[in-house]
């Protein structure tokens, strides 16, 4: 490799690395905000007290992650992150019943967000080698398990109360609210090397298989299993992601 080359490809790493992490410092400065109105409002409409002390307890978790990931985003190149002010939108249907509302609002920052961000951070530890990376990553992952725990909790009390029968029809806005506009297309919008594996990076074309594998093995059965029905769920992922995507 020459100087040039070698030169590019720490370029590729930093941009990427301070990218991922500017990003995911922005992502907890949102969800400690959430979970601390979340847990309020599960209080108000009578939710099991273990899921009302979880949620509360899951926004000071955000918040120690926040911490962390705006330390490295610092540290490749992102210095701003925590300058973040997150959005005041409301997730689900303003004319919806409110213990409704927070269901819908349950299932798409607990089952699905977190449960994806399980599936993702554990591939990431399995191929990361820079230890401050590493060790964040492991951190993140730990409490990552427990938010989308206390989503699944909430969601089946709720089922067992007769509730959440509307999840069958709004599953495709939920799963497209998952999503970055073009994610499911397979193209990378920034350069890949595979040194980033070092820094718990993956390709583009994973990161759509991890989103795939995890709707299909986790997520959907996971559903189903509280009955809800997930046809349109499954027909909206084969819509948007019928076959793996090419390697970036």
């Amino acid at each position: 490799m020459t100087a040039e080359d070698a030169d590019e490809t720490e370029a590729i790493i930093r941009a990427r690395v301070a990218g991922t992490w500017a990003y995911r410092t922005r992502a907890e400065i949102e969800a400690t905000a959430r979970f601390a109105r979340m847990a309020t409002e599960l209080a108000e409409v009578g939710a099991t007290p273990v899921v009302v002390r979880g949620a509360a307890d899951a926004s000071a978790d955000e918040s120690r992650h926040r911490d962390l990931c705006a330390r490295l985003a610092a540290k490749w190149g992102e210095p701003n992150a925590l300058a973040h002010e997150p959005p005041r939108t409301r997730i689900g249907r303003s004319n919806m019943d409110p213990r409704d509302r927070l269901l819908w609002e349950m299932v798409a920052v607990c089952c699905i967000s977190e449960t994806m961000n399980t599936s993702l951070m554990t591939r990431c530890l399995e191929v990361v080698k820079d230890e401050d990376i590493r060790a964040t990553l492991r951190e993140l992952l730990e409490d990552e398990v427990r938010h989308a725990r206390l989503g699944w909790a909430h969601l089946a009390a709720e089922r067992s109360a007769g509730r959440g029968q509307f999840l069958r029809d709004v599953l495709p806005l939920l799963l497209e609210a998952s999503v970055e506009p073009g994610f499911l297309e397979g193209t990378s919008p920034v350069p890949w090397t595979d040194a980033l594996y070092d820094y718990g990076e993956l390709p583009w074309a994973e990161l759509v298989q991890i989103y795939r594998d995890t709707l299909n093995l986790v997520i959907f059965p996971g559903l189903d299993a509280v009955g809800v029905d997930t046809s349109k769920g499954r027909a909206w992922l084969e819509e948007h992601a019928a076959a793996p995507r090419p390697p970036d």
